[in-house]
């Protein structure tokens, strides 16, 4: 067996652990199934001693290497990852690799939904609070090039596929967020998601958990605190509370800001400050700097973002909604704010999820469903007999129909339900060309 670490692929995450690997004056090989991967030129020009491999996958590389970084666009059914597997070689990934090399604390947040925005918040609120954090992970900055000495604390997004492989790993904080299907073109089964998930609990020192999704809930509690939207059931929990006819977000009976203080619109975003708050209070932050942290946050671009408001009609970007579940949070959580109905621009790439509940969502509150990408065939088969459809060929052609039925008082929503990979790059380039057509289109009058 060699001594030299094995990794697999040349996306932004394989290009950080040749880096790391490097720094650490470790010998290994990088390889990548396509021809010409996006950091193949980068990595032959700052590392003339890495071997480098493309093309297809050379079983016996796999199987003879000392351990293998696995990067997460690489599934773990590949052929010559199973064969490594099965011969007993370590197969980690680079989020397994930080934990190994990391000695301060660490905060860990996944799920299917609103992670990017929880650790993004739960970052500001240590940034206010402590000296030099650090966030990233799946968000953002890849995890490997965090690491500093200077660090007193990482904030984490964390994949499914990054905790497929893990191991060492021993948050300070834990969390599932929430589950919804997806990604089930890697998995046997939506259960083998589900428990790729949890394993982000399994050495945690402390975790949190969604009430409101039994998915989440840790076996076991000693440690755990929880948060939904119901009153608190113990003074160690987060929810929302009643007094004097006023809503507030609670710790217990102990209120701590009102409902309609906030700036982030929706039930999901109540969520996602309920839990960013539940995770910063077991992590020790305060209170105060925690509630002056969420004053100044804004959320993220392509999450539920208003791009316009023109002639009583709101347009929001959604694109960050990949999946069923983050569209029906959607529907859900901006319903209130319109007096009109929606008109939802959904459709892309399905990856084998179930669209059938987007039925029920659509049924009462959208006047119409513009469907594109390749999913388009399915969301109308599911459709049909639930609310008016019209394909679209491109987003432009949808952005144009949208104007055309949108009346006052509605809200037209881009919140595909799907990926954006048969159309674009990735769902932030789908959600730029939807905020530059609405910008062209709606409010400079492009015909």
């Amino acid at each position: 067996m060699s001594e030299k670490t094995l990794v697999v692929g040349m996306g932004a995450t394989g290009l950080s652990c040749v880096r790391y690997l490097q720094s650490q004056k470790r010998s290994c090989v990088v390889v990548d199934s396509r021809d010409n991967p996006p950091h193949l030129a980068e990595i032959k020009r700052d590392y003339p001693n890495v071997t480098i491999k493309t093309g297809s996958f050379d079983e016996t590389l796999f199987t003879h290497a000392h351990s293998i970084v696995l990067s997460q666009g690489v599934p773990s059914q590949t052929p010559a990852v199973q064969a490594a597997l099965k011969a007993g070689v370590d197969v980690i990934s680079d989020m397994a690799l930080f934990a190994r090399a990391n000695p301060a604390p660490y905060i860990a947040i996944t799920g299917t939904n609103g992670k990017s925005t929880v650790t993004t918040l739960v970052g500001e609120m240590c940034k206010h609070a402590l000296p030099k954090v650090a966030v990233g992970g799946n968000l953002g900055t890849p995890v490997l090039d965090l690491l500093s000495d200077d660090v007193t604390c990482y904030v984490l997004e964390v994949s499914n596929f990054q905790l497929d492989h893990i191991s060492d790993f021993t948050p300070a904080v834990a969390c599932v967020l929430n589950t919804s299907p997806d990604h089930l073109d890697r998995y046997d089964d939506y259960s083998g998601y589900i428990a790729a998930k949890r394993k982000i609990y399994t050495s945690a020192k402390k975790v949190v958990y969604n009430r409101l999704d039994s998915n989440t809930i840790p076996d076991d509690l000693t440690h755990a605190v929880s948060f939904g939207l119901e009153h608190p059931p113990t003074a160690a929990d987060f929810g929302v509370i009643t007094d004097n006819s006023t809503r507030y977000l609670a710790k217990g009976e102990e209120p701590w800001l009102p409902v309609d203080t906030l700036t982030l619109a929706g039930d999901h975003n109540l969520l996602n400050v309920l839990s960013a708050f539940a995770i910063g209070d077991a992590y020790g932050l305060q209170r105060e700097d925690m509630i002056t942290a969420l004053g100044a946050f804004r959320g993220l671009p392509h999450r539920c973002e208003v791009v316009l408001r023109r002639d009583g009609i709101t347009w929001v970007n959604d694109s960050k909604g990949t999946n069923v579940g983050a569209t029906l949070a959607a529907l859900a959580g901006l319903r209130p704010n319109i007096e009109g109905k929606m008109v939802l621009i959904a459709g892309g790439l399905a990856k084998g999820q179930d669209l059938s509940p987007l039925a029920s969502a659509c049924k009462d509150d959208v006047k119409l469903v513009i469907t594109i990408g390749e999913a388009a065939s399915e969301l109308a088969s599911i459709l049909a007999d639930v609310v008016p459809l019209q394909a679209a060929a491109s987003l432009e052609e949808a952005v144009q129909t949208a104007r055309a039925h949108a009346t006052a008082g509605d809200m037209v929503l881009l919140s595909p339900a799907c990926a954006s990979f048969d159309m674009f790059e990735s769902f932030a380039k789908r959600g730029e060309q939807f905020t530059k057509l609405v910008t062209e289109i709606v409010k400079h009058g492009r015909t």
